[in-house]
């Protein structure tokens, strides 16, 4: 079923693909892309090893161990990896956009 506009009113994202998608990025916004997204999975990754050394420390109640310690300094690499993520993936969308 079309209608006078030409899209299908039963699925009318069927005609968009990725490909159509790319089709009219240029080179650097490509490659932007492919940098954006790779900083967000490297973002969720140091999001969780952040979390895996910090919620141990959490459910303990902070007390004061030898390998709270090296959990938090752990827990904070972590987070600043994620915050480091976050901004290079920020600049690569400001850059894409530019």
């Amino acid at each position: 079923m079309e209608n006078k506009s030409g899209w299908s009113a039963i699925d009318p994202l069927a005609d968009i693909s990725a490909h159509s998608y790319l089709v009219g990025m240029t080179l650097l916004a490509k490659a932007m892309l492919v940098v954006f997204i790779a900083a967000w999975f490297i973002g969720v990754a140091a999001w969780f090893y952040g979390t895996c050394f910090f919620l141990p420390i959490w459910a303990t109640g902070f007390r004061k161990t030898d390998k709270r310690k090296a959990y938090i300094r752990k827990a904070l690499k972590g987070y600043g990896v994620f915050l480091l993520a976050v901004g290079f993936g920020f600049t690569a969308g400001g850059i894409a956009e530019y």
